[in-house]
Parts: C-alpha cells; structure tokens; sequence
C-alpha cells in the first residue's frame, strides 16, 4: 500500500496492526528524499484514491514551525 504526501508517493506500508485500545498502527517507510517535508504533527488517514481505487495513507501537512518526522515518529 502507497502513503502519499499531498498527494506525491513519499513511502510504503509496512505493517498494519489493532490495538487493544481499539486504534490501528500503521508502520510506513518514508523514502529518505521526503522525510524533511513531514512534521511531527502531521496528520495521516486511510483514503481511496477513487470510487473504486486502491487504499493510500494520506499524510496531511502540519505546521512547518515543528521539527521533522524521525524514526519510530507517531502520527495521529
């Protein structure tokens, strides 16, 4: 499964899991070129890329006022 970023592909899915607190983590690769683009507090949710299209993680910006994503980051 792509993860785009407004809407370029920046990464990959790794792995998709449930939690017991009834939340999903999703794990995703970042290609290194982009990761200076992503904040800390962007955001990041399951689209589909059209009526009957394939499932992408959309990350949506947040402030550039913040530091960016590092390993092991989370988004809400």
């Amino acid at each position: 499964m792509a993860v785009k970023f407004i809407g370029f592909k920046v990464g990959t899915v790794d792995d998709i899991s449930m939690q017991p607190n009834a939340t999903v983590q999703v794990k995703v690769s970042l290609d290194d070129e982009y990761v200076h683009l992503i904040g800390q507090d962007a955001k990041a949710k399951l689209v589909k890329e059209a009526l009957v299209g394939e499932s992408v993680v959309e990350i949506i910006p947040g402030s550039q006022q913040v530091k960016q994503v590092t390993q092991g980051s989370v988004l809400q």
